[in-house]
């Protein structure tokens, strides 16, 4: 049943923005059905005639923006008003060879009659589907299609046939999500089924959801006009419900800065409360004013306190919002030791923020936030873990948190990175004897030896003369070496005793205690401020497996394969889509027996590859589909791939934008395998 309070909320939500924004696409699509209706009738006098055929199309296309750019289907009607450009209907109408002329136009005829025969729904779509892929079948034998290419046998282009011949008895919609999204939205039953049996349900729940909304829309309505509205009305709420679950969080962070001279944040109590104006002495509106008007309850504050004092003091929340006159905000934690402003602006994540401060209230990203907290944290000034392996499946987010961290507890300029690699050695690692070039570009050029330090050494060396400040050795993929190889004799000092030094010690070699300032044959331990961080991917092909000495040595935290999800659905426009098909695959994994960490983790795909259709598509093709190929389902696939005796680039031939129909055309179902 449909929740009558929640149906309400969207309802009013939809007529305050209908004449503005929504009406004319609606107005288009009644329009079209008109035309389609007309060009239909006039087709079904001559069906063999493949310019009636071009009629019909026409007349879809001249809604274009509704029936065509929405869902991604636009090589099924041949794209935006192109002249002769008919998309796959068109190709479908052709003759092939040794046909009696009109064939062609027959079969899309024949196809189009099977959906508007009488009976059930899903018998009928089922039959339409038939004729469509028997047609393409031989398009496909004679190579003018790929073997996955084709999407007339589609439900969403089916439920826009079905509306255009009748719009008083079906409804439209552009893609299954669309109808799950609404359905969740409104408070209804899940709308579930697979191909013919989704559309007969979307159909059912559309049909409820329309007596309902006619209840809250009025009687004015036609039922042509009740039947667009209902479909327009879905794709209205299935974007608003996309676009928040793409955000990772529905609160807000700000920044707020005061002038001591006035009031000050580190004055106030926890839990106290402060008006702040949102109007400056001379009674002008503060600058970037939209921020106090966007600012919500429960938004999170990070305060700062202008000169003199210059710098970071307390959190805060927005506990009212603004009024007209003034916003408040309620003090949740002072900062013992406020965070002076040349901290702030020199660390690499938030330094950009407090750079350029002119005004009041300014807008600032959670990672940002969540690093100034750490930030004001006095605990984390050193942390508790000097060896440290962050692992887990590929996409886990391995290296994004462990660098987050870093950038939290270490100053840039007391950071080492090094990456393994299967060529990497003690000698790369620790540092040589090799041939250097002294008094490079002048008379005096020459070649000589001498000691070059790696990354291990050079950090050393620092953090042995620096024993206040941390140090930090980040390690990426560090069992792509052979990791016990390249420690060496280093490797006995990674045991640590309760002070963070190490426990045992080594007698190091005379070229490096030279370099180090030790005297020959010293003792040589870890002072307790080296930290050394590193990432590990056990999925990678022609890793190095750890014995287990050396692995006792370190903390391992695992990256689990849904641990990130949430800070997923910022960082594309289909991050949700991705989100669904990589959990999706990565329960066919699991079905046949296939590791976690060769699953795909949330970060699989980076942000750039989110951000628009053509680059989710690529990605999808030279990432997704050639790791699950060619690696983790390798062995396997007949138990991810509904083809699979497919080659690599038959599987790509199939790649629209529409999720459930990548899903649904490429991937077994995992209640089934």
């Amino acid at each position: 049943m449909i929740n009558q309070v929640l149906l309400n909320k969207w309802v009013s939500t939809y007529r305050s923005v209908y004449e503005s924004e929504r009406k004319p696409g609606v107005d288009m699509t009644i329009q079209s059905a008109a035309a389609f209706q007309q060009a239909w009738n006039e087709w079904g006098s001559v069906p063999a005639d493949i310019s009636l055929l071009y009629a019909c199309i026409d007349a879809i296309k001249s809604a274009g923006d509704v029936f065509c750019g929405i869902y991604n289907h636009t090589h099924v009607f041949g794209g935006k008003r192109g002249k002769h450009n008919y998309g796959m209907l068109g190709l479908m109408a052709a003759d092939l060879p040794g046909e009696q002329p009109g064939t062609g136009a027959l079969c899309v005829y024949d196809m189009f009659n099977a959906l508007y025969a009488e009976g059930e729904i899903h018998n009928r779509y089922n039959n339409f589907a038939a004729i469509a892929e028997d047609r393409v079948d031989k398009f496909r034998t004679l190579g003018r299609l790929q073997p996955t290419s084709g999407h007339l046998q589609s439900i969403h282009p089916a439920s826009v046939y079905c509306w255009l011949k009748d719009p008083a008895r079906y409804y439209y919609f552009f893609t299954n999500d669309y109808v799950k999204l609404c359905a969740a939205a409104i408070g209804a039953s899940e709308v579930g089924g697979r191909k013919a049996f989704f559309l007969e349900n979307a159909y059912a729940f559309m049909a409820e959801l329309s007596e309902a909304f006619l209840k809250e829309w009025g009687e004015s309505v036609n039922k042509i006009e009740l039947s667009a509205l209902v479909s327009d009305f879905v794709t209205f709420v299935a974007v608003s419900e996309r676009q928040v679950k793409n955000s990772p969080q529905h609160s807000q962070c700000w920044l707020l800065v005061a002038k001591p001279s006035h009031w000050s944040f580190a004055s106030l109590a926890e839990g106290e409360e402060v008006s702040y104006s949102l109007y400056n002495e001379d009674g002008n509106k503060r600058q970037i004013f939209k921020n106090f008007t966007d600012a919500r309850v429960g938004d999170k504050v990070a305060c700062y306190e202008s000169s003199p004092v210059s710098s970071l003091v307390a959190l805060a929340e927005v506990s009212e919002e603004q009024n007209g006159e003034c916003i408040r905000f309620r003090k949740i934690k002072n900062i013992a030791e406020p965070v002076p402003l040349q901290t702030l602006k020199n660390h690499p994540l938030v330094g950009e923020r407090f750079s350029h401060m002119q005004g009041s209230l300014f807008d600032m990203t959670h990672e940002q936030y969540d690093t100034i907290v750490r930030m004001a944290d006095q605990t984390v000034r050193w942390h508790a873990k000097r060896n440290r392996i962050k692992f887990g499946a590929p996409g886990t987010g391995k290296s994004h948190q462990l660098n987050r961290d870093a950038l939290t507890y270490f100053d840039e300029a007391h950071m080492e990175r090094v990456t393994f690699h299967p060529e990497y050695t003690s000698f790369d690692f620790v540092g040589s004897y090799m041939p250097t070039v002294q008094n490079r570009g002048t008379s005096d050029e020459r070649i000589s030896y001498g000691y070059v330090p790696g990354p291990f050494a050079r950090v050393l060396k620092q953090a042995l003369k620096n024993p206040d400040t941390p140090y930090l050795l980040l390690i990426e993929e560090i069992n792509r070496a052979n990791a016990a190889s390249v420690f060496a004799d280093i490797f006995q000092l990674l045991d640590r005793a309760e002070n963070g030094a190490s426990t045992y010690f080594i007698t190091p070699s005379p070229h490096l205690a030279d370099y180090l300032g030790m005297a020959e044959h010293a003792p040589l331990r870890l002072p307790h401020n080296l930290y050394i961080w590193a990432t590990m991917n056990s999925a990678d092909q022609g890793v190095f497996p750890m014995d287990t000495a050396f692995k006792r040595r370190w903390n391992f935290e695992y990256c689990g394969i849904d641990d990130a999800q949430n800070e997923l659905r910022s960082i594309g426009n289909y991050a949700h889509d991705w989100d669904r098909l990589r959990c999706h695959v990565n329960k066919l994994l699991q079905h046949a027996g296939v590791n976690e960490d060769k699953q795909m983790g949330p970060f699989f795909l980076s942000a750039s590859e989110l951000k628009d259709e053509e680059s989710f598509i690529e990605a999808i093709k030279s990432k997704v589909i050639m790791y699950l190929f060619e690696d983790a389902a390798r062995h396997k696939r007949g138990a991810v791939f509904k083809n699979a005796r497919a080659r690599y680039s038959e599987l790509c031939g199939f790649m629209g934008a529409d999720i459930d129909e990548l899903i649904d055309e490429l991937f077994l179902d995992p209640t089934e395998s």
